[in-house]
C-alpha cells in the first residue's frame, strides 16, 4: 500500500482482526484500491437474489439458513498441510469456507450483530506426511455451526464443514419472508428458486409453489472449472477481478473491499469466542 500498489486479497483477509485492522488502515492511508476475492457474490443467481431482496419481493424477512460443505478432509490418513496449521492458516473450515458463506449472507442481508457458535475438530491428529506413521495434533476446526443475528434483527443458521461426506462443493442458501422466499444452490448458479405468496391471488389461483427463474442471461459467458466446482466458478473469479480493475480505471470504490473482509474476520473471531465461551458474542 505504501508503494502505491492496489491490493487484491484472497479470503480470509488476515489471521486475526488486529492484523486486518492494520491492513485496512494502511490501505486507507495510502489511498489505494482494495478488493477481496469473495467471488461467490458474482454468480448470476446471487445477483438475482440481491435484486429481488432490494426490490422488497420477500416483504418482511423472517430468517435464513445457509451452509458450505465439502468432503475434502474426511479421510483420517490425509496428512497435515498448511490448511491444518493454525499458525499458518489462522483457522480451519470457518476461515476457509465460512468466510465465503458469511460474506454471501452479508452481501444479501447486511451487517451481522451477534453470533453463537460451536466450532470443533473432528479428527484430532493426522500423519505428519503422506504415508507416515508419526502423527501430530490438528489445531484448526473441521466444522463450525453458527446461529447469527443480523443488524436488522433477522435470525439465521450458517454451517460450514470440510467433513461433508458426499459433497464436493455444496452451498445452498434459503431466505424466508412474509411475502415470499428464495433459495439457490451454487451447484446450479444460473437459476434462482422463488416462492411468491401473492400467487394465490392470481387470476388462475392456486399457483403457489417454488419455481425456478432464469438468471443466466444476466451473466453471459462461461468456462468449465475443475469437477469439484459449480459451473461458472472460474467466470466468477474473472468477474471479481474485472470489477477490481474497472474500479481502478474509473477511480471508483472497489467492492468487496478489505473493510468488508475485516467485517467477516470480526464475525469469525466472534464465532471462535462464542464456541469457547458457550455464549452469544
Amino acid at each position: 500500500a505504501q508503494a502505491g500498489k492496489h491490493i487484491y486479497c484472497e479470503k480470509p483477509l488476515a489471521m486475526t482482526v488486529a492484523e486486518g485492522q492494520r491492513m485496512v488502515a494502511a490501505a486507507a492511508q495510502a489511498g489505494v484500491k482494495t478488493q477481496m476475492t469473495f467471488n461467490l457474490r458474482f454468480f448470476p443467481a446471487v445477483a438475482r437474489a440481491r435484486q429481488l431482496i432490494e426490490s422488497g419481493f420477500l416483504g418482511n424477512i423472517f430468517s435464513f439458513r445457509g451452509r458450505y460443505y465439502r468432503s475434502s478432509y474426511i479421510a483420517a490418513d490425509k496428512p497435515l498441510s498448511w490448511r491444518l496449521r493454525k499458525d499458518v492458516s489462522g483457522g480451519g473450515a470457518l476461515f476457509d469456507l465460512g468466510s465465503h458463506i458469511l460474506d454471501l449472507i452479508y452481501y444479501l442481508l447486511g451487517d451481522y450483530s451477534a453470533v453463537q457458535a460451536t466450532v470443533d475438530t473432528l479428527i484430532k491428529a493426522r500423519p505428519v506426511a503422506a504415508g507416515a506413521s508419526e502423527t501430530a495434533p490438528v489445531d484448526v476446526d473441521d466444522i463450525a455451526l453458527m446461529h447469527v443475528r443480523m443488524a436488522s434483527g433477522i435470525l439465521g443458521l450458517i454451517e460450514t464443514s470440510r467433513m461433508g461426506t458426499g459433497f464436493t462443493n455444496d452451498l445452498p442458501v434459503e431466505i424466508f419472508g412474509d411475502k415470499g422466499a428464495i433459495r439457490f444452490n451454487l451447484a446450479d448458479p444460473a437459476w434462482l428458486e422463488v416462492y411468491d405468496v401473492r400467487d394465490a391471488e392470481s387470476p388462475l389461483g392456486g399457483m403457489r409453489g417454488f419455481r425456478k427463474i432464469e438468471a443466466v442471461g444476466r451473466y453471459p459467458g462461461a468456462k468449465s472449472p475443475d469437477w469439484t466446482m459449480a459451473p461458472g466458478f472460474e467466470r466468477s473469479h474473472a468477474e471479481c477481478q474485472y470489477q477490481f480493475l474497472k474500479a481502478i480505471a474509473e477511480d471508483q470504490p472497489a467492492a468487496p473491499s478489505l473493510a468488508d473482509g475485516l467485517h467477516i474476520q470480526t464475525v469469525m473471531e466472534a464465532a471462535m469466542r462464542a464456541s469457547a465461551e458457550e455464549r452469544w458474542v
